[in-house]
C-alpha cells in the first residue's frame, strides 16, 4: 500500500470518528449531561463499582474535576457510594437505578 492510500484510510477514518463523535455528544447533551460526566458514568457503568483511582486511570479527567464531577452525579442521584470496609478512607461509588437507566438510554 502506498502512502497516498494510507492518507486517504486515515482521513476517512478520522472523519467517521468525528461524525460518530458528534452523534454521541448530540446524545450525551439531550441528558443534560457534559461528556465528562458520561465519561465518568460510563467507566462505573462497565464496572460495576469503581473508585475514584480507578476513574483517574481510565479518563484524562484531573483528580480535583473528578471531585468535582462526582458531587454533580451525586446531586442527581446518579451515582451512590458506599466506605471500602479494607480502607475507611476509600468511597466505592456505583449507579443507582436512575445511573443505570440512563447509561443504557445512551
Amino acid at each position: 500500500m502506498n502512502i497516498s492510500a494510507l492518507e486517504t484510510q486515515f482521513f476517512s477514518a478520522q472523519k467517521g470518528y468525528s461524525q460518530s463523535r458528534q452523534a454521541l455528544s448530540a446524545e450525551i447533551a439531550k441528558t443534560g449531561l457534559t461528556p465528562e460526566q458520561w465519561q465518568v458514568l460510563r467507566i462505573i457503568g462497565s464496572k460495576g463499582k469503581a473508585d475514584c483511582r480507578g476513574i483517574a486511570s481510565e479518563t484524562p479527567i484531573l483528580g480535583p474535576s473528578i471531585s468535582r464531577i462526582l458531587n454533580k452525579l451525586e446531586d442527581r442521584r446518579l451515582i451512590c457510594w458506599t466506605i471500602d470496609s479494607s480502607d475507611c478512607r476509600r468511597k466505592i461509588l456505583s449507579l443507582t437505578a436512575a445511573g443505570k437507566r440512563l447509561v443504557a438510554s445512551i
